[in-house]
């Protein structure tokens, strides 16, 4: 099986059907299909949806499953996973699957994954998407990275209504990572230190961003090749048809598109989805 069909098979929203089906399963694929069968170290932050960045998540939700670690199981059999999430999953502990309990806005629970001193090949951030969350987790565990190594933050443009206006403020993620591709440094960081972006900028090799446009073809494409439809279409696949027309949800998804890019300037960057950072 490839990725998106584990992906799918497993129920996580990295694939092309499940929930939003997001479709980062088709880029991953591309990424990491060379070293499938390798010992790699990989780490993912946040590890099942309803935590308390829905309103009706909980720390103490109920863990019953690891859609998207059963999927890297099957993808790197011979890897060592690692798990971080808010909530308690240590009871899926094993030989190869490794999990630290911690809050991504905490940067001395963040540090019981870097005392772990494990260089991992991969980290995923599919947190709770706010954008402090995000930064501070960046900052914490991308000095965790190997060289040649990759650090990826999912969702950059979601934001949950749970933490608005109780977290620090600092700039959306990717219009701060855009600074660096513009400029070659950081500038404006908000509430976290300048200074330790500045630290990591030298270890930042490159930054590529990919926007919903790009997920929303091939994700299609994909399900259209293997007979599948989405669960939950988004926006832009089509969600609502029979109350607009198609031409209208065209439209709308454009303008929202344009809305969420935010005012034209040198950061601007239309929907980006994900961003990968590979590591000097």
């Amino acid at each position: 099986m490839n990725l998106t069909a584990l992906a799918n098979k497993y129920g996580t929203d990295k694939g092309t059907v499940s929930g939003l089906g997001h479709g980062y399963s088709l880029l991953y694929d591309l990424l990491f299909s060379r070293f499938r069968l390798d010992s790699i170290n990989l780490c993912e932050i946040g590890l099942c949806i309803g935590g308390p960045e829905v309103k009706s998540g909980s720390i103490e939700r109920s863990t019953e499953n690891l859609p998207s670690i059963s999927m890297w199981r099957d993808y790197f059999p011979n890897a060592k996973l690692y798990g971080v999430d808010i909530s308690d999953f240590s009871g899926f502990e094993n030989d190869w699957f490794k999990f630290i309990q911690a809050d991504a806005g905490d940067a001395n629970l963040l540090q019981r994954v870097a005392d772990l001193d494990v260089a991992f090949d991969i980290v995923i951030d599919d947190g709770s998407h706010a954008h402090f969350h995000q930064q501070r987790t960046f900052l914490s565990l991308f000095p965790t990275v190997k060289r040649g190594g990759l650090f990826i933050i999912e969702d950059l443009q979601w934001q949950p209504e749970t933490y608005a206006g109780q977290l620090p403020k600092v700039p959306p993620t990717d219009a701060l990572l855009n600074q660096l591709v513009a400029n070659g440094k950081f500038s404006d960081t908000g509430a976290l230190p300048l200074s330790d972006w500045r630290a990591l900028e030298g270890d930042i090799k490159s930054v590529f961003l990919v926007d919903e446009d790009w997920l929303y073809h091939h994700r299609r494409q994909y399900n259209q090749r293997h007979g599948l439809i989405p669960d939950q279409a988004t926006l832009h696949d089509g969600a609502g048809a029979g109350l607009l027309s198609p031409r209208l949800m065209r439209r709308l998804a454009g303008r929202l598109r344009s809305e969420l890019g935010g005012p034209d300037g040198p950061y601007r960057r239309p929907r980006a989805k994900v961003a990968i950072i590979e590591k000097t």
